[in-house]
């Protein structure tokens, strides 16, 4: 009778009924326990470049996501021998290059082979999906005597024509500027530049952190210091995945090296996270810093929402949180996460979950005070009826 009673007791605790409410039992259910859970990576690549390796080092390595190489006008730079040259007209000619990596960031240098013909050379990334890509970029030039310097962060067809962005330091004899250029060419070269921003600002910082987002068809936003300074989805930028970053340099000045560095690197599936299998009454999700600042918000639609956050760097430490149309919080991540572009979380609950809705209402006190007395109850009625069945067995029948 007493375990029939703690039964009873379990099944109203676990289905919410306003019983228990009504006698000062804190009930949760499993719909308010529901906790948002990563249900996949948005992560594609990823290297904070800071690394101590050598050029033999980088230049050696295998299974990593970089390779290197160049240009000088229409030829290839490739590592011959012992050491890093172009063809032309049959005679290899060395060109001058170097790159290493430290806790400063992943620096190159090169020098341009002739005046007017670019000589570039760059870390190529791994061919992936991506559809944004970001690194912190530093130039320390504000001039140069003669023609054009670029230091920046280029997206390309892994394949295919040369068509391309870049968010790049351009530096010339007037001085430096960061813009956003869209290249287009055929399979050997670019040919053609649209200058789709320039910062005109009188003062130009040396580090820039760009971030870049596109899907190689139509649409490109640029972010340069967690701004948004160019959006365009009228576009027809020619570039097919799979895609590759360019960490380069480009010189068309002969007369001195030049060097750029780079830090932070990392590509992502999108720019946004997405929530997914949301509770019912949901009405809008927002990703809440630490100290309680929302960073971003989306309205829930047939149970998910999109929240972009290309304007941060990631990983971006934070809550989500999802609120009914009270704003009330009705599922979130019980703690900070660290948020990348593409990540989805799921609101949908687990089996442990729901086992754990029914231990917080056994483990609650007022559950106890609730459920000892009706197990003390529950005894003595035991008790009561099992006595009333030993008298009824040991009274004695009549004979007539």
């Amino acid at each position: 009778m007493a375990c029939f009673a703690v039964f009873v007791i379990l099944l109203l605790a676990i289905s919410g009924l306003p019983v228990l409410g009504h006698l000062g039992v804190k009930v949760v259910s499993a719909a308010s326990e529901v906790s948002l859970s990563r249900a996949q990576s948005g992560i594609v690549l990823e290297d904070p470049l800071n690394a101590s390796l050598s050029q033999s080092q980088l230049q050696s390595q295998t299974g990593g996501i970089w390779s290197f190489g160049g240009h000088y006008d229409s030829y290839h730079i490739n590592y011959v021998g012992q050491n890093w040259q172009y063809s032309a007209n049959d005679t290899n000619y060395d060109a001058i290059v170097a790159f290493s990596e430290s806790g400063t960031g992943l620096a190159i240098t090169v020098q341009a082979v002739a005046s007017g013909s670019y000589t570039g050379f760059y870390a190529i990334s791994s061919p992936s999906d991506a559809e944004l890509f970001h690194a912190s970029i530093t130039s320390p030039y504000s001039s140069i005597p003669v023609g054009f310097l670029q230091i920046g962060l280029y997206v390309r067809a892994a394949s295919g024509d040369t068509n391309y962005i870049a968010c790049a330091s351009v530096s010339s004899s007037t001085g430096t500027n960061w813009e956003i250029i869209h290249g287009t060419g055929n399979s050997v070269e670019a040919t053609n530049f649209d200058y789709l921003w320039i910062d005109n600002a009188t003062s130009q910082s040396s580090t820039g952190d760009c971030t870049i987002v596109t899907n190689g068809n139509n649409y490109l936003a640029v972010y340069l210091g967690g701004a948004l300074v160019y959006q365009n989805s009228g576009l027809s930028l020619g570039i097919q995945e799979p895609v590759e970053a360019y960490l380069g340099v480009e010189s068309s000045y002969p007369g001195q090296p030049f060097s750029g560095s780079w830090r932070d690197f990392y590509a992502t599936q999108t720019d946004s996270v997405e929530a997914i299998n949301l509770p019912a009454e949901s009405a809008n999700v927002s990703i809440v810093s630490q100290s309680g600042t929302v960073l971003g918000s989306a309205a829930v639609v047939n149970g998910s929402a999109l929240i972009k956050i290309a304007q941060y760097d990631f990983p971006l430490s934070a809550y989500i949180k999802d609120y009914d149309s009270n704003g009330s919080v009705i599922a979130s991540t019980p703690r900070p996460v660290e948020l990348m572009g593409g990540d989805i979380y799921s609101g949908k609950g687990t089996i442990q979950q729901q086992v754990g809705s029914v231990v917080n209402v056994v483990s609650d006190p007022s559950f106890l005070y609730l459920l000892i007395p009706v197990v003390v109850v529950a005894l003595a009625l035991s008790l009561v009826l099992s006595y009333s069945k030993n008298r009824r067995r040991s009274t004695p029948r009549s004979s007539y």
